[in-house]
């Protein structure tokens, strides 16, 4: 078994618990006074009852509720959505952090509902909404094309608000949408010209890309992945590598996924966030990557996933450098390196 540092992990434990060696036992042996999230002042406060729902956000609790119906009763209590949105039409109102009207409730809509709810959108257009109706909108066409009506959704395409500061995002959603809905019908380099996507800036090609993973991975999945190599900005285009293959990873072979996420910045962390889908395969490719670039990020995750040394012990300088706080590592995976390096409390008191 390879060595580990005793000095390192030293200067580990010297960053992670709490001065007074007593809390430092409890908390890296997992016992309530030194574990805050077991600590007996975050016991649970008896629920408090609140009263009744402010009636003025009656349309996104009618969305929530018809999130948990089926069948005719979820069409009923999707009209009362609508309803409900067409009546303050002129008294506009949001719960802030949203993303829209009928944006949650979409997907399961039927034609006439779709269509009822785009009149709603046009009745909000002259009032001032918080978030305006972009997401709305974007929802919506993703149906219409969800539901075969391709040449409707691109008519409708001209109404977004182009005062809205966020129009291009919603723009580049629906077209992701679109996109999605049209996946495996047609070759995705037809589609993704049919929405424009050479033309969009990184940022927009980013959003396609994301709403394109809602759908099952299409035939020619490689060709999404060639898609997001055209972004220029390294970050995002890592990003967008990471969305798809976590939506599509079952589509292409695993070394695909990896040659790709390895390429970006952070590509270890990026590579750990993927061992769910990749399993060993992708744990020892990023293992290989953290022992050439060590990064701070990495850390945490890998004293529970890994037993390579070297990968641990340089993604531990990497983030003993980026100064951690005292709860930034679980203490349960720390314990067993800890002690593997004979250093922590016990070896301390003799």
């Amino acid at each position: 078994m390879e060595e580990v540092s005793p000095r390192l992990w030293e200067r580990v434990w010297d960053a992670v618990g709490p001065v007074d060696p007593a809390e430092r036992a409890a908390w890296l042996h997992g016992e309530p006074d030194g574990d805050p999230d077991t600590d007996a002042s975050s016991e649970e406060e008896p629920a408090v009852d609140e009263g009744p729902a402010d009636p003025r956000f009656l349309p996104w609790d009618l969305q929530d509720r018809a999130e948990a119906l089926d069948g005719e009763a979820r069409r009923a209590a999707l009209d009362e959505v609508i309803e409900a949105f067409d009546a303050i039409a002129d008294a506009p109102i949001d719960p802030g952090n949203d993303e829209g009207p009928f944006f949650t409730v979409a997907d399961l809509m039927d034609l006439d509902q779709v269509q009822r709810a785009f009149g709603v959108l046009e009745r909000m257009a002259p009032h001032p909404w918080c978030y305006r109706s972009g997401g709305s909108r974007a929802a919506l066409l993703g149906r219409l094309a969800q539901l075969g009506r391709h040449e409707e959704a691109e008519a409708r395409m001209a109404g977004f608000d182009s005062t809205d500061p966020f129009v291009g995002h919603w723009r580049a959603v629906a077209c992701g949408r679109r996109a999605a809905a049209a996946l495996g019908q047609e070759p995705l380099q037809d589609v993704l010209a049919r929405v424009g996507f050479g033309a969009m800036s990184d940022e927009e090609r980013l959003q396609v890309v994301m709403a394109m993973t809602r759908a099952p991975p299409p035939h020619d999945a490689l060709e999404a992945l060639n898609a997001v190599g055209t972004l220029t900005d390294a970050r995002r285009r890592a990003i967008g590598v990471g969305y798809l293959a976590v939506a599509w990873w079952e589509a292409l072979p695993a070394e695909v996924w990896i040659e790709a996420v390895e390429a970006g910045p952070d590509g270890g962390s990026a590579l750990l966030g993927l061992v769910n889908e990749g399993g060993e395969t992708v744990l020892r490719a990023a293992e290989r990557v953290l022992r050439q670039r060590p990064e701070a990020a990495a850390f945490p995750e890998l004293l529970a996933a890994s037993t390579d040394v070297r990968a641990v012990e340089g993604c531990a300088e990497a983030w003993l450098g980026a100064r951690p706080r005292r709860f930034d590592v679980e203490p349960a995976p720390l314990r067993a390196w800890l002690a593997r390096a004979g250093v922590g409390p016990v070896s301390r008191r003799g």
